[in-house]
């Protein structure tokens, strides 16, 4: 049913919940809207009474989460890859050029899947990206909210109030995904005719897997993991780089101070976990009230003098966790 709006300051138009009314059509400087109804992707009910296009550009806070889950991917991937390929020296399957490679890879399907995933939302083929403001966790389940008239008829009015919160995850899964398929693919067939020793398939199985499971845990949880991811992250971040020294064995401090600057992975992994460590620092500052926020110049330095401090923690008081034997004499009876 088509609906004439010609005065709509002196009518009562406004739809329940989250419903809104979208323009069909224009004639003779007419609007004519329709019923109530859910809004069409990639707009929303927000003042008034029309589906409005989601033209904000998004703001940090909304571009890290995208930007953490475009990080999950290539660290599933990394975790697999070191618990399959990595072990003792004398025990390794493969060279070090071969297990780079697949860390190069796993990189690149992240990357390419990210940036592809921006071209295809608003602005399209830009690496801008639009989005709806005004982010309640409410709003992540509209389908809990739909508005029910008179007690007998419920409106169906879900739509992604969020834009592209939501829907971004799964789209960069999906390209993560098929980047996968067809680079890591390529990757073991040049292995197979070019390695002496055969590159092992659990890493490509086990992100199989793993990457559908994450698409239902976002679908059920993206809400929840929207407030909390910078400390989702934070939590990883020190985790890593506690497994990291504990890979390497009961090392005292020089030792491990040998380990980091003479072995180029063991350098760049501790790079790659100070700067999820400074992701999470920052995500959770953007994360305070404003009155909190200091000028651009100060939080940088601040984060940036605290990345290294897990790694100077766990060296600096390894040799508590590997205390000396004592002998204790007890007194004959």
């Amino acid at each position: 049913m088509l609906q004439r709006m010609e005065k709509p300051g002196l009518t009562n138009i406004n739809c329940p919940g989250f419903c809104g009314k979208i323009l069909l059509n224009i004639s003779n400087h007419e609007e004519f809207y329709s019923d109530c109804t859910a809004c069409p992707w990639g707009t929303r009910v927000t003042n008034n009474f029309k589906c409005n296009e989601c033209t904000n550009l998004i703001q940090n806070y909304d571009l890290l989460f995208l930007i953490f889950h475009g990080l999950i991917p290539f660290l599933i991937n990394s975790c697999f890859i070191r618990s399959y390929s990595f072990g003792p020296k004398k025990q390794r399957k493969i060279s070090r050029i071969w297990i780079g490679l697949q860390f190069l890879s796993a990189a690149l399907e992240s990357s390419l899947g990210f940036i592809f995933t921006l071209l295809i939302f608003k602005p399209y083929g830009s690496l801008k990206i639009f989005t709806c403001q005004k982010h309640f966790l409410f709003e992540w389940y509209p389908m809990f909210y739909n508005p029910t008239i008179n007690y007998t008829k419920t409106l169906k009015c879900s739509s992604e109030l969020v834009y592209p919160m939501f829907s971004f995850p799964f789209a960069n899964l999906a390209f993560n995904l098929l980047n996968l398929l067809i680079l890591r693919t390529f990757l073991y067939l040049i292995a197979h005719f070019k390695s002496e020793k055969k590159l092992p398939s659990e890493p490509f199985y086990a992100v199989l897997w793993t990457l559908p499971l994450i698409s239902l845990v976002h679908s059920i949880c993206s809400g929840l993991i929207y407030y909390s991811f910078p400390y989702i992250m934070l939590l990883t971040s020190l985790t890593l780089t506690a497994f990291h020294f504990a890979y390497e064995g009961r090392k005292n401090i020089k030792q491990l101070l040998q380990i980091i600057f003479t072995e180029p992975e063991n350098f760049i992994t501790m790079i790659i976990h100070m700067a999820l460590f400074g992701f999470s620092l920052y995500s959770i500052y953007l994360s305070v009230p404003n009155y909190f926020l200091l000028s651009k110049t100060k939080i940088y330095g601040l984060i940036g003098a605290m990345l290294p401090l897990p790694s100077i923690f766990y060296i600096l008081t390894v040799k508590l966790t590997i205390p000396q034997r004592t002998t204790m004499r007890y007194p004959r009876i």
